[in-house]
């Protein structure tokens, strides 16, 4: 939940310093530092790129260029590494399985 201090118009766009951003705890991410990690399994294959990170009822879910969608959860999502650029999630969950 976002809450601001002045009066913002439905639907305006709210920008502010990556500088003053909240702290995120361990294994928290911003969407915008999702988006274009290349995705790939555990055994290196390459299974896409994050365009988007939308909500769900249950949990977040993972949105590819490639129009595939994954669970933002433990048993896919193995490893976020935003300093390699990538998600490693289970093979299991590779669109070819």
């Amino acid at each position: 939940m976002i809450k601001l201090n002045i009066e913002a118009a439905r639907g305006a766009q709210l920008e502010l310093p990556r500088s003053q951003l909240p702290t995120l705890g361990a294994e928290e991410y911003y969407v915008f530092q999702l988006v274009g990690l290349r995705v790939e399994t555990d055994d290196a294959r390459p299974v896409g790129v994050v365009s988007d990170v939308l909500s769900g009822p249950a949990n977040d879910v993972l949105e590819l260029d490639n129009g595939e969608l994954l669970p933002l959860v433990r048993a896919c999502v193995l490893q976020v590494d935003i300093g390699a650029s990538r998600v490693v999630i289970a093979r299991s969950f590779a669109p070819d399985g």
